[in-house]
């Protein structure tokens, strides 16, 4: 279950085009709910060497994890606000005059390019 609650939180936050890790994410959800309907949906019902497990995951989830997670929080608020300070910088008319300035530029290229031909042909 920590598991899927980091890859929610990094498709959430970080990778947000990365179809791998939506992917990842969905095969883990299905493990996630196999694993649960084991338990009828209540793990906190586990004894012995996975009662241990549980309580070492949960243990890194308010240590390791946690810090994890507001890392990953910073990361998503410098990349919106740096998207927030580019986006007057890069505007529909920009990419617009660039598209054009790559026809115009094919257009020179073609007609000034000149094949010469050589007498041995091969």
């Amino acid at each position: 279950m920590a598991r899927v609650q980091l890859l929610e939180e990094f498709v959430d936050k970080v990778g947000k085009t990365d179809s791998a890790a939506k992917a990842e994410l969905r095969e883990t959800r299905i493990e996630r709910d196999a694993y649960a309907n084991a338990y009828n949906g209540d793990c906190s019902s586990v004894t012995g060497d996975a009662k241990i497990f549980k309580e070492q995951v949960d243990d890194l989830r308010s240590g390791e994890l946690a810090s994890l997670f507001r890392n990953m929080n910073e990361h998503d608020q410098v990349f919106n606000e740096r998207s927030a300070l580019y986006s007057d910088y890069i505007s529909q008319n920009t990419s617009l005059s660039m598209n054009n300035f790559r026809i115009d530029l094919l257009k020179h290229l073609a007609g000034s390019i000149v094949v010469k031909e050589h007498r041995l042909r091969y």
